[in-house]
């Protein structure tokens, strides 16, 4: 289960940097899916 809570951490950090070129330094999951919500809506609000 740890393992399983590790990789879905990479995979969130990986799509931040991906559109911001850094990510936040959290080990909150909710932090970075809330954050991922942030920044995608306001890509499809930009086009």
């Amino acid at each position: 289960m740890v393992l399983f809570h590790i990789e879905q951490s990479l995979q969130l950090k990986y799509l931040i940097y991906k559109k911001l070129g850094d990510y936040p330094k959290t080990h909150s999951i909710i932090r970075l899916i809330k954050d991922i919500i942030r920044i995608y809506n306001a890509k499809k609000k930009n086009f």
